[in-house]
């Protein structure tokens, strides 16, 4: 190596764009991508009370708060033209590739939930504040930026941010 070459600091990170281009265009990483979002979608899956015992799995109550919610992830945006397996689909793409998932909470005009939406994780920036935590609600935890052009500013409360592989060092996660 050149003492030129030693000089020069290296990357910082890789941006999303960078990440998603190689998902994209890499077949090899393409076809593990899709067997591995193949696979999970494929599972068998059941709502079920958090804390499990012959009681809580008996109780009519929760028998009929699991039905309801698992019909109502039938079409988990509110909308009859995303199924659930299309839906999780796109949420394991933005988590393998961009170890970042982002979901809008549609509420209707009484503020209740009516759906989740998938929102590009790519476009979410994170307000941190100085020890590091988001704000609580109702400050601004989130800006959503698309073309450089702020779009949106979101709570806590209107959109879950989630990664699988969060760091100490830094805000966002390491894409597996």
């Amino acid at each position: 190596f050149s003492e030129q070459t030693l000089s020069k600091p290296f990357p910082l990170g890789v941006s999303s764009s960078t990440l998603r281009d190689f998902a994209d265009l890499y077949p090899i990483a393409r076809a593990c991508l899709e067997f591995r979002k193949s696979q999970i979608t494929h599972l068998d899956w059941a709502i079920s009370p958090i804390e499990i015992t012959d009681k809580s799995v008996q109780d009519k109550k929760n028998i009929t708060n699991s039905k309801e919610l698992k019909a109502k992830l039938r079409y988990p945006t509110g909308k009859k033209d995303t199924s659930f397996t299309n839906w999780l689909k796109q949420i394991l793409e933005d988590l393998l590739v961009l170890d970042a998932v982002a979901i809008y909470k549609r509420k209707n005009r009484a503020r209740e939930i009516i759906g989740y939406l998938p929102v590009d994780a790519a476009t979410i920036s994170l307000k941190v504040q100085e020890d590091g935590t988001l704000p609580d609600p109702p400050e601004v935890a989130y800006i959503q930026k698309i073309h450089g052009q702020e779009k949106a500013q979101l709570t806590t409360d209107e959109l879950i941010y989630k990664s699988m592989n969060p760091r100490t060092h830094s805000v966002y996660g390491f894409a597996p």
